[in-house]
């Protein structure tokens, strides 16, 4: 099936990827490209720029050409068995998938290392890494665009935001906003929207009747702490993977950003609210003194059944709007002692004073944890963490201090995304309907939500008429 009209709806990894394997495979059916951002070099975030959020619509930080991919950010890839639920849906031809994922990142398996076991006591997860540096993003950005851009069969739709998705006999019909409604038709949809598209799913797959199963969310909190402390843990692993169990709550660790130029905060505006990932720093012209993690725990109740995103978007979301008076729904600042002891002191506004932002203000973050054991767990974790990093980083100064110096940032959620109900092509229980990326729920990672585009572009192409 060569010939057949495709729109991919989203240009980030997973669907920029998608179609990439589409052109190499000489695919000859017309094929158009819906992304409701900018191209990679106009996606500039305010925050990065003046220090504060401007309430972009669509956020450049998690819209536009590249996705996760941001013009000069530095990034991480995961080799399987990272991503393990993706692994199991696409079985015998991932290596196959993988090594395709891995030239378009100019990447081989030789560029991965992983972490010994005897480094560290608490290392769980030793899955092969990669880092991509800022400058290696730019080209690998401007060289997607170009492949692209060459192919006189493929289209791509800038700031063009998809309003509906229905289904009409055997084709699909699409309509978007650009410059008023426009309509287009489509014999096969993939469906790529990532983490700005998750409500975008919703809706859709509800109008569609696709077989999916709600997530298991998870919320945290990002940790900022002087470079020192991490400095010879990113030395072990670029990104110190470990979970911990504390009571009937599982913690794990996230997103580690540090390194010798230290780390940064990317946010992403989700409209009314506002989520945070960390980066680590490898342009020389931009380091940083602060370094940063997160830690993760699933949101349950006291029976341990997973509160679904109804709630959390009813109990958990109006309440971090509230912490922050001035800019409702933007990222809130702790410090870690005010954390722990669930209040508000001086040592909050000093802290949020080192960071000289516009868009934070303080607020007990703490308060947004639904139960105090789940807090007591966040404590837990981290003081436990932290020893480990003293330890291997030779810090001679006392936890009590350490800990003193700790700033928590908030607010993170992940697996927000419902689970799709996909066969091993990446194809829901409608045929001739895709969904790759984050928005399938099952790749996280960005190799992996590329992985998944490739083999829905292979499921495309080998689908019987």
């Amino acid at each position: 099936m060569k010939n057949k009209e495709i729109v991919i709806i989203g240009a980030g990894i997973s669907g920029i990827s998608c179609a990439l394997t589409l052109l190499s495979e000489n695919y000859t059916g017309k094929i158009t490209i819906i992304e409701q951002g900018h191209n990679s070099r106009n996606r500039i975030c305010n925050v990065d720029k003046i220090g504060v959020c401007l309430d972009c619509s669509p956020c450049n930080t998690i819209s536009g050409f590249g996705g996760s991919l941001h013009y000069g950010d530095t990034v991480k890839l995961s080799c399987f068995p990272s991503g393990k639920r993706l692994l199991n849906i696409i079985g015998s031809r991932s290596e196959k998938y993988q090594d395709i994922a891995l030239s378009y990142f100019s990447k081989s398996k030789q560029d991965f290392i992983s972490p010994s076991q005897d480094s560290s006591s608490l290392i769980k997860k030793t899955y092969p890494i990669s880092i991509l540096h800022s400058n290696e993003v730019k080209m690998i950005l401007d060289k997607w665009t170009n492949e692209l851009l060459n192919h006189k069969n493929l289209l791509i739709l800038y700031d063009s935001k998809v309003k509906n998705l229905r289904q009409t006999g055997n084709s699909f019909s699409i309509s978007y906003i650009k410059q008023g409604e426009k309509n287009i038709n489509a014999d096969i949809i993939v469906l790529c929207t990532g983490r700005a598209g998750f409500r975008m799913i919703k809706d859709f797959t509800s109008n569609l009747e696709v077989g999916l199963k709600p997530p298991h969310i998870s919320m945290g909190f990002r940790f900022l702490m002087p470079n020192y402390i991490l400095d010879k843990v990113s030395d072990i692993h670029p990104d110190f993977k470990t979970s911990l169990v504390y009571s009937n709550y599982k913690f794990k660790t996230f997103c580690f950003s540090a390194g010798k130029l230290g780390g940064r905060i990317k946010h992403a505006n989700h409209g009314d609210f506002m989520l945070i990932d960390g980066h680590s720093i490898t342009d020389t012209n931009t380091p940083s003194a602060i370094s940063n993690f997160a830690i993760l725990s699933q949101l349950i109740d006291s029976s341990g059944n997973f509160y679904n995103y109804d709630w959390i978007r009813n109990n958990i979301i109006p309440a971090y709007r509230e912490l922050n008076s001035s800019h409702k729904g933007k990222p809130v600042l702790q410090s870690y002692n005010d954390f722990k002891a669930r209040r508000i002191t001086n040592s909050s506004h000093e802290h949020l004073s080192k960071l000289k932002s516009k868009t934070y203000t303080t607020g007990n973050l703490a308060s947004l944890i639904p139960s105090l054991e789940q807090h007591n767990g966040f404590c837990h974790t981290l003081e436990t963490l932290i020893q480990e990093f003293c330890r291997i980083s030779e810090v001679k100064e006392d936890l009590h201090y350490v800990l003193s110096q700790i700033s928590v940032l908030g607010l993170e959620l992940e697996s927000i995304w419902d689970e799709i109900e996909l066969n091993q092509n990446m194809e829901t229980n409608i045929p001739y309907l895709f969904i790759a990326g984050d928005s399938s729920g099952l790749a996280q990672g960005i190799l992996q939500a590329a992985i998944s585009g490739i083999a829905a572009a292979y499921g495309i192409i080998e689908k019987k008429e």
